[in-house]
């Protein structure tokens, strides 16, 4: 099985004591339930309690790469209140040239922090965010850098989990080859009012005038933004909000490339895509869901005829090339080898029985999926 293993070694207590256990609901949630309160947000895993753990990371071929004291703490999130539940992992003095040979490295913030995912609404199945992100290569937008990875905490098989890049100044920079260049992200605090500003600007200008384009065009790399929107309409994210994506550019814009100073976007979590639900079919119109209606980023760039043209080109090139048959089969077929067999036994030891056939359904409906809509777009 080619696949990373991450052991946790905490005190049980830390996990399922009644009174600071932090995987278990606990006495936060019967104090809530006996004063008659609202129990929706009480229970001891929605505290942020953070433990102290040691964690140790095994590459594919079983060798150990990683070995450092963490805190351990549950996210709280929409399933926090599932069996299996997402956790972070906070590297104590982090330093990441000591462990520059480790893969994991790769998926360590430039904080300390650690990402384990469960999947979301794919927790049955584990495997959109790789499809989607498949799909994604070779595109200047990204979607989410995920590795699969096994945990084990005190010892016990905790199942299949995805290690989630995160996005952050170190990811940007890596994976836009920009190691000298300073990163401003949207989504961080002190640089929210510089994008909404842009937003705005965009919003309240008349983008069906030439001119007034082309000045969007000096702060927007367009081509990112037509590719970031056709991938996320195209596997039906009926969550899509083009503007809520994380946006970043390079604070200088004297260099050329991806160091030009214009905003560029990313995409963020893909479980609910490609027949997860009614709302993700190859047959909705993906454009109609009120995210979008209500973009004012893309409402406002669709004005202008250029750009709506340029949208068309790029989603038919898109469909030819990322989208086609001949470029998705294998890969998924691959990612398939890697992921059916812990994912149908990371499933079994928190939930139950999950068949063979029942995962292989739901590959083919996947696949369904980009048939029907390279077919149904073209």
């Amino acid at each position: 099985m080619n696949i990373p293993v991450i052991s946790i070694v905490t005190d049980p207590e830390n996990l399922f004591d009644y009174e600071t256990g932090i995987y278990v609901s606990g006495k936060t949630r019967e104090d809530a339930l006996i004063q008659g309160l609202d129990t929706a947000n009480a229970a001891n895993f929605l505290n942020g309690w953070e433990k102290d753990a040691t964690i140790e990371y095994y590459e594919p071929s079983k060798g150990k790469t990683f070995d450092m004291e963490a805190s351990l703490s549950v996210i709280s999130d929409s399933v926090s209140f599932d069996r299996q539940k997402n956790l972070c992992l906070n590297i104590k003095n982090a330093d990441h040239t000591e462990f520059m040979g480790s893969s994991l490295t790769d998926y360590i913030s430039e904080n300390g922090r650690i990402n384990l995912s469960q999947s979301f609404s794919d927790n049955e199945f584990k495997l959109r965010n790789y499809v989607v992100s498949a799909l994604a290569e070779g595109l200047s937008t990204s979607a989410m850098d995920v590795c699969p990875c096994v945990v084990f905490l005190d010892g016990e098989y905790w199942g299949l989990y995805s290690l989630k890049a995160y996005y952050d100044e170190k990811y940007i920079k890596s994976r836009y080859n920009l190691p000298d260049e300073d990163v401003i992200i949207h989504e961080r605090q002190e640089y929210g009012q510089e994008f909404n500003s842009f937003i705005d600007y965009v919003s309240k200008t008349d983008l069906s005038v030439q001119a007034n384009y082309e000045e969007v065009e000096s702060m927007l790399d367009i081509d990112n933004f037509l590719e970031y929107v056709c991938l996320n309409i195209f596997v039906g994210k009926s969550s899509f909000k083009p503007s809520s994506g994380t946006a970043w550019r390079t604070v200088s814009s004297d260099g050329t490339g991806y160091a030009d100073g214009r905003w560029r976007f990313m995409s963020t979590d893909m479980a609910s895509t490609l027949y997860m639900s009614a709302k993700e079919t190859p047959t909705i119109n993906t454009y109609l869901q009120p995210g979008i209606q209500s973009d004012l980023l893309l409402q406002s760039l669709l004005m202008n005829d250029g750009f709506c043209k340029k949208l068309v080109a790029t989603m038919e090139k898109m469909i030819g090339e990322n989208f086609a048959e001949t470029t998705w089969e294998s890969k998924i077929d691959d990612l398939v080898d890697r992921l059916k067999k812990p994912t149908i036994a990371s499933y079994s030891r928190f939930y139950g029985n999950l068949s063979n056939s029942l995962y292989d359904q739901e590959v083919d409906n996947i696949k369904a999926f980009l048939l029907f809509g390279s077919t149904f777009l073209a």
